[in-house]
């Protein structure tokens, strides 16, 4: 009985994985740039687009600078609303592997 059992619930999980397997997600062939013209691949889960990237763009849309921090471990905390961009541990060598890291204030920006 309990190998029965077994086999009964190997089935369930195959049938279920073939069908999660149906909803892959699916390249998408459009460009997205940002403001420096990096260019950046994107996939299409459901109906929703994301990057495959992580993002590296040292502007804003309408082409501003966005600020950084002189060294990474600067302490910001006491700014009200600092707009700051980065590299990890602030090597550039990190850029390909990280992309930039922003603030939330950066982030949220609506330039």
């Amino acid at each position: 009985m309990t190998f029965f059992s077994f086999i009964i619930c190997a089935l369930a999980l195959s049938v279920s994985t073939v069908n999660a397997q149906s909803k892959s997600p699916s390249s998408n062939q459009a460009d997205i740039r940002d403001a420096d013209g990096n260019v950046y691949t994107t996939v299409t889960i459901g109906t929703q687009t994301w990057l495959v990237e992580n993002l590296r763009t040292t502007k804003y849309r309408n082409g501003d600078e966005i600020g950084t921090t002189s060294t990474p471990d600067i302490d910001i905390s006491a700014e009200t609303s600092p707009k700051y961009q980065w590299v990890y541990r602030g090597n550039e060598a990190n850029l390909a592997n990280y992309g930039r890291l922003y603030t939330w204030y950066a982030a949220t920006d609506p330039r």
